[in-house]
């Protein structure tokens, strides 16, 4: 099973910025993510950081 991870893009922003949070972790050991909020710039190098075999799925606040 692939590991995967769920994103929430949260109603609040940061200086205009949206802001998304990993809300769910599946076959991951990354428990650092959880719970941290991450601007959309930090969010695409976090993406691109993950192997080919992770999952990503980003839900609307």
């Amino acid at each position: 099973m692939k590991a995967r991870i769920t994103i929430q893009k949260l109603k609040k922003s940061y200086k205009g910025k949206s802001l998304y949070r990993v809300t769910k972790l599946v076959n991951s050991k990354r428990i650092n993510l959880l719970d941290s909020d991450y601007e959309e710039d930090e969010l695409k190098q976090l993406l691109n950081s993950f192997p080919a075999t992770y999952e990503y799925q980003i839900l609307q606040g």
